[in-house]
């Protein structure tokens, strides 16, 4: 097993096909990435998505989405009741 973090966007997209389809989540998923990596042995590249400042300063501005991501989401169960991370 493997653990991924999806964008919400690409999820939903898996999520909505394996309904379409009737297939598993994790196979959708599996067929997926198959596809993409036949894609790369075959030579097709995908075009580069496009990197957009978030107009953050100082320590905030060097630190990656994820990370970020993850420091909010502690803050936030810290606060919950019972809550510690």
């Amino acid at each position: 097993r493997t653990t991924l973090t999806l964008d919400d966007d690409l999820a939903r997209s898996l999520r909505d096909e394996a309904q379409r389809t009737g297939q598993s989540f994790r196979d959708i998923v599996n067929a997926s990435l198959r596809r993409g990596m036949r894609r790369e042995s075959t030579g097709f590249e995908l075009p580069e998505p496009p990197i957009h400042s978030l107009g953050l300063s100082g320590e905030a501005a060097s630190i990656s989405a994820n990370k970020l991501n993850d420091l909010l989401e502690n803050e936030h169960l810290a606060r919950l009741p019972g809550g510690s991370v």
